[in-house]
């Protein structure tokens, strides 16, 4: 069994890593879909801060759990739709040309 404070300090960096890259799945956002990656990613590091004993920083993860796993759906679906979008739309046109 970990101690608290070991506890603790893996969910503070678990939330941190989650901020980072949930920050650069912001900046990632020009790529339709390589944000999936970025948002899953940070909703897994921020699952660790469950590990945390205290229910604020508990209430923390979940939070952004939560968000970046939406984020991360959102993000594969936006490039499920420019792959459909550059099969169906862009890559005809090219040929014609």
């Amino acid at each position: 069994m970990m101690a608290p404070k070991t506890r603790r300090t893996v969910g503070r960096i678990g939330i941190g890593i989650a901020l980072l890259l949930g920050a650069l799945g912001l900046i990632i956002t020009f790529y339709p879909g390589a944000e999936a990656k970025y948002f899953g990613t940070a909703a897994g590091a921020a699952a660790l801060g469950l590990l945390s004993p205290g229910w604020p920083t508990r209430l923390v993860a979940i939070t952004l759990a939560v968000v970046f796993a939406c984020s991360a759906r959102d993000g594969y679906r936006c490039g499920l739709e420019y792959q459909q979008w550059r099969t169906d739309v862009f890559l005809p046109r090219l040929q014609e040309r």
